[in-house]
Parts: structure tokens; sequence; C-alpha cells
């Protein structure tokens, strides 16, 4: 009898004890990186909670029955996670409230100079190149299109119309530093010479993706090009010099597992492409083969790819690679490693994987995802810290129109007043 009682006792504790997970993290300033204490942590609906110590550090117990857990400062943002979607990383920012950051970020919402109007135009894209600002635009009932040339502080120089180019898309500057507009199926570079905008021929979408898009660097007489294969799982960096005609491999970067991974299922995607008619009339079988060719396609185009992009670009002469895949930043002087700093911002989950690169000041900037808006952090090549610089009140799919040139922060903001047309704005840092 004692000894059913212990057996029904033990089996009492593990239940108990089943299924419980304990999460210890850390919660910092997401401008400043510094540790906040007495920060709230609470399990949602649950008589559970606990608060960080001096050192930001903090222990709570999950149950399968925790669905949300919210951090909470008097001083803060308030941060929640769906624990059902996984247990969030070990390094929670918070975001200080507005009114705090009005106080500490140099570049505050009455400092937001607009460069465009809805009354003429919604901008479509935009970069900058000696000084100028060149602005892709619709006109109109948004059915026409132009191009247009103007100071960085919005006032007009020149434009010219785009009445035979369809499709277009966006504008691209190239390593050579050449304005390209960009459509579906060709692309056309574009030239600023006696006061005019000028078009030259188109050149085809496939051969610019070939050997345009991929240059990454002009770096005296050197060119330096990011080519990768596999999917994208292998990136090789080439350096091309144009005296000598002669090309050498300056980087190889490749993340072996998922390279291995993708390897041994090429077989299965490779049969499910040579599938490419069906004929049996058992309708299940043809569902089978479809479901088989969706899985090929899925694993090729999206299951494995990269995580996380590469950045090249140019600072005081020297190659900085950001690489991702390894988690480091390598700075090369004469294409010899120099210094290696491992990135403090790739397990943020708030970081969007997405860096923007001022080509005039050579510095690099991160774009962060926060409930008040993207954030924008300075990269410390030599440490991998980052240093909070602005935050821009649009919404996430704003991202993709961030620029940052000469110390100034460049982006689209949509208009609620005008069916969607977006303004150009500036910032400065």
């Amino acid at each position: 009898m004692m000894r059913l009682q212990i057996i029904l006792l033990l089996l009492f504790m593990y239940s108990v004890g089943f299924g419980q997970t304990n999460y210890s993290g850390h919660v910092v300033d997401a401008i400043t990186n510094l540790p906040i204490e007495s920060v709230n942590v609470i399990l949602k609906g649950e008589a559970k909670g606990t608060s960080t110590n001096i050192d930001g550090k903090f222990t709570i117990q999950l149950t399968k029955q925790s669905s949300t857990i919210l951090f909470s400062h008097v001083g803060y943002e308030t941060e929640s996670y769906d624990l059902k979607q996984g247990i969030p990383a070990d390094q929670i920012y918070l975001l200080p409230k507005t009114n705090l950051i009005d106080e500490i970020i140099v570049s505050s919402k009455s400092q937001i100079d607009s460069l465009s109007s809805i009354e003429e135009c919604s901008i479509l894209d935009f970069e900058m190149l000696d000084e100028l600002l060149y602005k892709l635009e619709y006109h109109g009932s948004f059915e026409s299109s132009e191009l247009s040339i103007a100071t960085l502080s919005g006032e007009l120089i020149t434009s010219i119309k785009l009445k035979k180019i369809k499709q277009v898309q966006s504008l691209f500057k190239s390593c050579n530093n050449t304005i390209y507009v960009v459509t579906a199926n060709s692309v056309y570079p574009v030239r600023y010479e006696n006061s005019k905008l000028v078009l030259d021929n188109r050149v085809p979408i496939e051969t610019f993706e070939k050997f345009v898009r991929p240059c990454q660097l002009k770096k005296k007489d050197a060119l330096y090009y990011l080519h990768q294969k596999d999917n994208g799982l292998v990136s090789t960096i080439y350096k091309f010099n144009k005296n000598s005609s002669q090309s050498e491999i300056i980087r190889i970067i490749a993340s072996e597992a998922q390279l291995e991974n993708y390897q041994a299922d090429l077989d299965l995607i490779h049969t499910c492409h040579d599938i490419t008619n069906i004929t049996t009339t058992d309708c299940r079988e043809n569902e089978r083969i479809r479901n088989i060719q969706e899985e090929g396609d899925f694993l090729e185009t999206i299951f494995y790819k990269p995580e996380y992009p590469i950045y090249i670009y140019k600072k005081d002469e020297q190659l900085v690679l950001l690489n991702h895949i390894e988690n480091k930043i390598e700075i090369f002087q004469n294409d010899q490693f120099l210094n290696i700093a491992e990135t403090q911002y790739l397990n943020d989950r708030n970081w969007l994987k997405k860096i923007v690169i001022d080509k005039y000041t050579e510095k690099a900037y991160g774009i962060f995802n926060y409930k008040s808006g993207i954030g924008v952090k300075e990269i410390d090549i030599e440490t991998g810290a980052t240093n909070f610089v602005g935050l821009l009140d649009i919404p996430l799919a704003g991202q993709n129109h961030i620029k940052v040139y000469n110390n100034t922060i460049y982006y689209l903001s949509e208009s609620v007043h005008n069916n969607g047309a977006k303004v150009l704005l500036s910032q400065r840092i």
C-alpha cells in the first residue's frame, strides 16, 4: 500500500511538472541597449508574473496553457508575444514611449520636410545621385508616369514624360552611379546632360539582372560583384579589375547545413519538374502528382533560400562585408582581413533583415519594426552594436522605400486624404 501511494505521488508530481518550461530573458532599452530594471513580465490570463532585476534579467515558468507573455514598464511601450508561435528570443527590446523618444532623438516630427505634394503626383520610387534627387512619379489619374530631377530640398529642376514606357516599376542606382528606370521586361539608363534628362536605349531585363544588379561596389579601378548559386545558398564575392580585366574570388559564404539539405532534396525537386503532363484519369493520382510538384516548387523557391541578406559597401577605402549568414561584420584592407565583429542585432526580432547604406557618409543603418513605426539604427562596424537615430511614422510596407543620404533619412509616406498617394519626406538624423 505504501509503495502504491509513493508511485501515485510520483505520477502526480510528474504530471504537474510535465509541459512546464522555464523561460529566462534579458530586457533592454531599444535605443540605448541598456538593461531595464523593474519591467513587469506577466502571463496573460494567468496568476503568474515576475519582474526584471537590476541587470534587466528575469525567469518565468511557462505551461502548456500559457498563450501570451507581456512586458510592460511605465516609461516604455508594452510588448506582447504570442507563445503559440514559439518562445521569444532571450533578448527583449522595449521602445520608450513617444514623449520620451522626442526628447532623445534629434529627428522629431517637427523636423520632417515634405519633398513632394500629393496635389501634383504620387511618388513611386526615388534615388539620390550627385546631390540631386531623382523621382519616379505618377501624375493626374495615375495613368502617366514621369521622371523628374530636383534638389535635395525638393525644388524641381527638370522632368521627362515616360509615355512610351510601359509597366514602370522602380529606379535603380548601379555601382557605376548610373540611374536606371526599371520595367517588367527591360531597363532604361538615364543621363542628365545640359540640364536635360535623356533615356538611353533599352536594355533587356535578363542582361540587367546578370551584369548590372550583381555589381555591389566600385572602389578605384575595381568592381565588386555578388553572385549567388544553389538558389542563393552560396554567395561568392568577386573582384574585377578594369585595368587588367582579371577577376578573383574574395569570399565565398554558405550555410553548409542548409546547402547539404538542399542538395539532398534536389532529386525530389527535379523529379517534380520532370512530370510535365498528367495523363491518368485517376483524380487521386492527379492530385498526388500535383502535390509533389507544388512541394518541389516550395522547397526550391521558398524553403531553400538564405534567411539573411549580405551587404557590401566601402568605408574609408576599406571593404565592409555585412555577413549575416555567419553573423559577422568583416572588414577588408587591400582584400585582406582587417577586423571581424559579431552583429548584435541579428537576433533582435524587430530587425526587418534590411540594411540601408549612406554612400555619402559611408555609414550603415539597420531597419527595425516597432509598434510606433519604423526605427532606424546606425551600425558600429567595429563592434556590431547599434545606435538608435530615428523613428518614422510609416507602416511596415514603407521599409522598402527608406534611403539615407548625407545624414538625412528619405522615405515615402502614404496620404490618407488622396487615395493612398505617396509623398516623399525627409528627416534629419
